[in-house]
């Protein structure tokens, strides 16, 4: 297969362990059907496989019973390459290059546009504390994006998973003023939260929202 459908995501019947000789599953009958347009949250607490059960959709691991779907196929259907391109991922320890803003932003897209970047970040509450840098897009950002906060960091990594228009995207922690996507948008006022626009996503241990492309 070389085309993912939607961002629907199903889970029938899947175990898994991590190897043939652990004494017990880290995931066990589970049974989930997320529909391209749901936000879903996954909770639990540390060692609750939630990260396991993220890593199964653009196969990281192989379920060891039972099927994994995206777009209605199961998984091991895919082109390996082809899935794993719907998928952005927005993890909790934010990783930033040394290069522009732009050059970070355009990473999983190099042909977008800067109208479209100045989108995006709008989108992730980004685009405000850019505009006050003197180079704006073009400020340099040290490895590590070591001369931004934490807080800029996590918006220039959520704006980064947009460009590619993933049907897939992972999420680890909820950013400051986002609201999770529900329906596509235009980005509000600066100030105001935005929502994301269409992708599918699964946190590890915060909402995985699959949404609506």
């Amino acid at each position: 297969m070389t085309q993912v459908a939607d961002g629907s995501i199903d889970f029938e019947h899947v175990s898994f362990r991590y190897s043939k000789t652990a004494k017990r599953d880290a995931l066990e009958g589970v049974d989930l059907h997320i529909r391209s347009g749901m936000t879903v949250g996954i909770l639990g607490g540390t060692g609750a496989s939630k990260s396991t059960l993220v890593q199964l959709i653009p196969r990281l691991y192989d379920a060891t019973d039972g099927v994994v779907k995206v777009g209605g196929v199961d998984v091991r259907r895919y082109d390996l390459g082809v899935l794993r391109d719907q998928v952005a991922m927005v993890l909790q320890k934010n990783v930033l290059f040394s290069g522009t803003i732009a050059e970070n932003l355009r990473w999983g897209n190099p042909q977008a546009t800067q109208e479209e970047l100045v989108r995006v970040c709008r989108l992730a509450c980004a685009d405000e504390f850019i505009q006050r840098f003197p180079e704006g897009y073009e400020t340099h950002l040290e490895q590590g994006g070591t001369n931004v906060s934490g807080g800029q960091k996590q918006r220039l990594c959520i704006a980064r998973a947009l460009p590619k228009k993933p049907r897939f995207s992972f999420w680890t922690t909820p950013p400051p003023r986002w609201t999770p996507p529900q329906t596509p948008e235009s980005a509000r006022p600066s100030g105001r939260r935005s929502r994301i626009p269409p992708s599918s996503s699964l946190p590890s241990g915060w909402p995985l929202s699959s949404m609506r492309t």
